[in-house]
């Protein structure tokens, strides 16, 4: 009896390590993963190889783009970036999107795109636009925000 006893012991105790693996490898496994030190893209290419060269969601550091940049899919997955978003010298032509961003630093245009997309922005420091010649900003569920300074554009659109 005490043999069944340690036998059905032994293997509810390896069920609840199984369990305990499974649950702590999933729970590992779904937090997000992040880029450590500042990140400059300066290409198309540079953008459509993000994923696969940088492969994190989360940035902690500075963010700089610039270059002849048109298509800025390749950052669908940037959920967060600690520090600052500079964008400089793209296509004026270009609107830059991160669809997936939800939380940045200061963010700071020059030069650069003719619109500002990032539909699930809720949290940005000072956001400020100079000789850039931006005439939409969306920023439709933004909750907090530093400040919004725009010099030398015609705004047609501001959506926040």
């Amino acid at each position: 009896m005490i043999s069944l006893y340690l036998t059905v012991q032994i293997l509810n105790m390896k069920r609840t390590i199984l369990l305990l693996t499974f649950f702590f490898t999933w729970h590992v496994s779904s937090f997000s993963s992040a880029c450590i030190g500042d990140v400059s893209l300066s290409s198309q290419e540079d953008i459509d190889n993000f994923p696969a060269n940088y492969g994190c969601d989360s940035i902690i550091g500075n963010f700089f783009v610039g270059g002849s940049i048109s298509n800025f899919d390749g950052l669908n997955n940037i959920k967060y970036i600690s520090g600052h978003i500079s964008i400089n010298s793209i296509s004026s032509s270009a609107e830059f999107r991160m669809s997936s961003l939800e939380s940045c630093g200061d963010i700071y245009q020059g030069y650069a795109a003719s619109g500002v997309k990032m539909p699930m922005l809720k949290k940005m420091g000072y956001f400020g636009s100079y000789y850039s010649g931006l005439s939409s900003l969306f920023f439709p569920v933004l909750e907090e925000a530093v400040g919004i300074e725009i010099y030398y554009s015609t705004m047609n659109n501001i959506n926040t």
